[in-house]
């Protein structure tokens, strides 16, 4: 790089190294590149990392991530979080309750997941298991219906991103009203027809809302585009322009 195109790598071109190489699948190489960069790691390319630990559910990795992200930004809840998240896809309850309990001893909290959308110049705000929107019934009646259409084409709850250790029934009740999939179904009810529908959300879209948003796409032939905390999202026709690379 330096060679042939005169650029001196600096943290970002690391981190996009490390993430490459993590979320393809080579962690074990991922973490000896970071470890010998020539320059300290940033909390960015600790998080790159951390983020491939989350694709291969790998618990023990991110544990050890998250200390080295926990020693840059102690009190940044969302370091918590993340590995929290890889804890919770693989039913490691008793991890997720400990860091839960440090969270609350340390007094840091997760800013609630809220998503936006524009309707004529209005914006509307949804957050998960909403029902104060004035059109809340005919919400919820779209969303059972669109629901329903998705599982026949192929639809399946992703369990694993509920961070709530309960019965399977009660973990597809929370997914089912996500505040992403509330917006989608308001958006079809009140964009016009053909029209793309684009939504924004504070956080990074959970995986089973991903999948839902690739199958809505589809069914209605409607192009979705959702900003999240990490990236746009734009569904056309069943497929995301990441890539599922996110």
């Amino acid at each position: 790089m330096v060679q042939e195109f005169y650029i001196t790598p600096d943290l970002v071109h690391y981190a996009c190294v490390a993430d490459l190489l993590s979320h393809g699948g080579s962690l074990g190489e991922a973490m000896k590149f970071v470890e010998l960069m020539p320059i300290a790691p940033d909390a960015s390319v600790w998080r790159a990392l951390l983020g491939g630990c989350r694709v291969y559910s790998e618990t023990k990795l991110a544990r050890r991530i998250t200390e080295k992200l926990l020693e840059l930004e102690p009190t940044n809840p969302g370091n918590y979080i993340l590995l929290s998240n890889i804890y919770a896809a693989a039913d490691l309850w008793s991890e997720v309750n400990k860091l839960r309990a440090v969270l609350e001893e340390k007094g840091l909290k997760k800013p609630p997941g809220k998503i936006w959308i524009v309707i004529r110049g209005d914006i509307h705000c949804f957050k998960a298991g909403d029902k104060s929107h004035a059109q809340s019934d005919a919400i919820y009646a779209k969303l059972s219906s669109l629901m329903s259409s998705v599982k026949e084409g192929g639809y399946i709850h992703d369990l694993r991103w509920v961070l709530h250790d309960e019965e399977d029934e009660e973990k597809m009740k929370r997914l089912f009203s996500h505040s992403e999939k509330l917006a989608i179904a308001y958006g079809l009810i009140n964009v016009s027809s053909g029209a793309p529908i684009s939504i924004t959300k504070n956080l990074r879209i959970c995986g089973d809302c991903h999948e839902f948003s690739k199958h809505v796409s589809k069914l209605v032939q409607r192009e979705v585009v959702l900003r999240d905390g990490s990236r746009f999202h734009r569904f056309v026709n069943g497929v995301c322009s990441c890539k599922d690379y996110w």
